[in-house]
């Protein structure tokens, strides 16, 4: 059983106790078991192997035959899957219409500036911004790490539904990824970015978001602990006339209007 503990892991993120992954993945791999079987294999007591199993029948991922004693069978694993996936997809219409309930019909300007950790935590919120993007999209890229294949995807659907995306870099790679991969999108370079680029007390910037001349996210990194997943921490805001975004506005339209020049 010691390969099936990321499965059994992970059936009960998706909602099974642990009783009930257990015996499943045990009876995964039999063909058909009784409860002693189940309880041997699966290390579960045999006072919980009946309830674990009787919850996984009325939840469609075991068949029971009743039999003296009982014989139980895991459905095949597409059908598992299945299940699984549409479960899941229901907590999360559920919990969606839920919270629209009870979001407010509208929300007071937001000027405060809020703080992200994490590569994996930036980039989210990277792409939320690139899809809430609705005319421009201006993207500053200073680390070859940010670019990533769902980047290059979120961006590609931006420029598909008619948003204007500008990207500002200073390396010839990323030049030609972005020529090749997002065709309508202009790359442009400017004295700034090289400036930027070339100057150690600045190497820590990673990239600098704008959406619709509104929210705004400034990142920096630090490292590289993992390849390909820097350290990054960044600061963003909506707030159309916070002090922050309006800084970074001008820059980056300063920036658009100079390499259109």
């Amino acid at each position: 059983m010691v390969d099936s503990h990321d499965a059994i892991s992970v059936l009960q993120e998706l909602g099974l106790s642990e009783y009930e992954a257990k015996c499943f993945v045990a009876l995964a791999h039999l063909p058909q078991g009784t409860a002693k079987d189940v309880s041997r294999l699966a290390d579960v007591p045999r006072s919980r192997v009946y309830g674990a199993l009787d919850r996984l029948s009325r939840k469609g991922l075991v068949d029971i035959q009743r039999s003296k004693p009982k014989v139980f069978q895991a459905v095949e694993i597409d059908t598992a899957l299945h299940l699984l996936r549409k479960r899941y997809d229901t907590y999360f219409d559920t919990l969606e219409e839920s919270l629209r309930d009870i979001e407010p019909a509208y929300k007071e300007t937001d000027r405060a500036v809020w703080a992200i950790e994490h590569h994996e935590n930036v980039t989210e919120r990277t792409l939320a911004l690139i899809e809430e993007a609705e005319e421009e999209l201006v993207l500053l890229i200073f680390n070859d790490a940010i670019l990533d294949d769902e980047m290059l995807s979120s961006l590609q659907q931006a420029s598909d539904t008619g948003v204007s995306i500008h990207v500002g870099t200073v390396t010839d790679e990323i030049h030609q990824q972005l020529s090749v991969e997002v065709p309508g999108m202009t790359v442009f370079s400017s004295a700034l970015l090289e400036w930027v680029s070339d100057t150690p007390e600045n190497h820590g910037l990673g990239r600098v978001v704008m959406s619709d001349r509104e929210a705004v996210l400034v990142s920096s990194i630090w490292g590289e602990p993992v390849l390909g997943f820097p350290d990054e921490t960044a600061v963003w805001t909506a707030g159309v006339d916070h002090g922050f975004s309006v800084f970074v506005r001008n820059i980056l339209t300063y920036e658009l209007e100079t390499s259109k020049a």
